[in-house]
């Protein structure tokens, strides 16, 4: 969460902030939606809390332009920045504002900052392992040849080392490009920093843990939160008492403490609380369980690191300081390729329709974020749970399955009806009917609809022959009039006009194509994706051609029919 207060008055002069002016706040996750991802299955009809999809990193500049933005529409110019030197949040705002905003740095944020600077040496190397447990020497030997290994000696290592299981693939993981360390006096400090451990072996053989504690410190924190002062009174007492309690005697220890007789309710609840710790103990023994919980780290860390990188440098202790004030990102791959790469994963974001004399139109509320690559073409976006067009807010959003639904009872009052779209038989018809697929709406859409006419290759048999047949060229041949492409409204009215003026029945019939050959068509599309991957390992090797392998799936034949041949 972030917020704006005051920092100075009009005049110049600071002044102590008494009242919040804005506050903002980002989620990269929606527990709603995770869950019904876990467990295959739509989502509900929900407030989704998922606003950001970006690092945590990059999350404080976009909350702050976007606060700084919201002062401006209320008549607040924001022209002073007070915060620490950690992030790219000022060279953002500057960027994304058209006044002029002065940075202040934070005393207290450079003080610490300044101090983690002279104390990182010893955060660069790792010292502990879970290795030679209740084995002194073991432990002394394994801290004393942290150094040396760090700087390429591995005379002294053991089997912990990768060096001696890999020499030539070997690169460290916590240093810097993964090479060996040079650096002769940074290795003395080393030495004096490990020799103190070392000497302490016999202390930390044992690998004992305070982990047991942590957790009643937990508890006692649930009790008595570090924003509140009990301290200084008789509270404290009580409330790690009360941790103590729910920590021996589980969440019944008030009723037994007190000994009153408790209400059904009240015990039935005390009962599953613990019955759902004592599983979900049993459950974090388990292999199965820490496997999974490994893969989870390892899936985050990947994907952190990837959007890390894309994003350049937005948050470090201390950049500011150094000059590091702007990140630089990654440019995008090209708009042509990336569209192209979304093809089979779009989302609609308007149904629109008409008959001549009525009009369906409805926007539909996404689950993630728009491509900025598709919001340059439709001019949608979809920030903090809110959909925009062209920057204004659309009120009036709906879920897609709603969305279908409406639709389709619109168009029973026209059956028998047939679909007509441009290009349709490579986009609208596919992705409608997928999304009827996923919403559970394929019937009443197959009984609805009698089918889909694609306007591209009706349009074709009208002579005289032309170079291209794109709506805009056609509306601008045969109406002389030009109309907003990328508004679905105009499209359907403008569609609907050279349809009724320039294509009969039987063209219309003759291009035509059922709701059930969609369905097909989108199951061959799938194995085709399964199956042009399988015979990359003869592209590699130079047997066949990339394009080869492609016409390869297409016809359903995959690297398992060619070694069977």
């Amino acid at each position: 969460m972030a917020a704006v207060l005051p920092a100075r008055t009009d005049k110049g002069r600071s002044c102590r902030a008494k009242a919040f002016i804005l506050q903002s706040e980002s989620f990269y996750s929606c527990a709603t939606c995770e869950t019904a991802s876990r467990q295959s299955k739509k989502p509900r009809i929900h407030d989704c809390r998922l606003n950001w999809e970006g690092s945590s990193k990059a999350m404080e500049a976009d909350v702050c332009v976007y606060l700084v933005k919201s002062c401006e529409e209320k008549n607040a110019v924001v022209s002073v920045l007070v915060g620490d030197d950690d992030s790219s949040t000022i060279s953002k705002v500057r960027k994304n504002v058209k006044h002029e905003v002065e940075k202040w740095s934070d005393v207290v944020h450079a003080k610490r900052s300044f101090g983690s600077s002279l104390y990182s040496i010893k955060t660069q190397n790792r010292s502990l392992t879970d290795m030679n447990k209740d084995d002194e020497e073991g432990v002394q030997n394994g801290l004393k040849s942290i150094v040396p290994h760090a700087y390429g000696d591995h005379s002294s290592c053991g089997n912990w080392c990768g060096y001696l299981k890999n020499p030539a693939s070997y690169k460290h993981t916590g240093l810097p490009c993964g090479k060996d360390l040079t650096d002769k006096s940074l290795r003395q400090s080393l030495g004096k920093i490990i020799e103190v451990y070392a000497s302490n072996a016999k202390k930390l053989a044992p690998l004992g843990s305070s982990q047991a504690n942590e957790a009643l410190h937990n508890t006692k924190g649930s009790k008595a939160p570090k924003i509140r002062h009990y301290r200084s009174s008789k509270n404290n007492d009580f409330c790690v008492a009360c941790a103590v309690g729910q920590k021996n005697l589980g969440h019944s220890y008030a009723f037994m403490k007190t000994q009153l007789s408790p209400g059904s309710n009240s015990l039935k609840l005390a009962k599953k609380m613990d019955k759902r710790i004592l599983s979900l103990k049993e459950k974090q023994k388990t292999r199965e369980y820490k496997k999974k919980r490994i893969e989870k780290k390892e899936k985050w860390l990947k994907k952190t690191k990837q959007l890390e990188i894309r994003e350049g440098q937005q948050y470090s202790s201390g950049m500011g300081f150094d000059g590091h004030n702007a990140a630089q990102e990654i440019p995008a791959p090209p708009a042509a390729s990336k569209i192209e790469k979304q093809g089979n994963d779009a989302k609609i974001l308007q149904i629109t329709a008409t008959d001549g004399k009525d009009e369906f139109f409805i926007y539909v509320k996404p689950y993630h974020i728009i491509s900025p690559e598709a919001s340059d073409v439709n001019k949608l976006t979809f920030q903090r749970g809110m959909l925009f067009h062209d920057g204004k807010p659309i009120t009036d959003a709906i879920a897609i399955d709603v969305t279908l639904q409406n639709f389709i009872e619109w168009l029973k009052s026209r059956m028998p009806c047939i679909l007509v779209a441009y290009n349709c038989k490579s986009f609208d018809a596919r992705f409608l009917v997928q999304a009827a697929e996923k919403n559970g709406v394929m019937d009443d859409l197959a009984k609805t609809v009698s089918g889909f006419t694609d306007s591209i290759p009706a349009f074709r048999e009208l002579p005289p022959e032309r170079k291209s047949h794109s709506q805009e060229n056609l509306v601008q041949d045969l109406l002389c009039k030009s109309y907003e492409a990328h508004n679905a409204l105009a499209n359907v009215q403008i569609l609907y006009q050279l349809v009724n003026k320039f294509l009969n029945v039987k063209l219309l019939q003759k291009q035509s194509f059922k709701v059930s050959w969609v369905t097909s068509y989108q199951k061959l599309l799938k194995e085709k994706k399964l199956l042009v991957n399988t015979p990359q390992p003869l592209v590699r090797d130079k047997y066949i051609s990339a394009s080869m392998a492609i016409k390869c799936a297409s016809s359903g034949l995959g690297l398992h029919h060619l070694q069977a041949v």
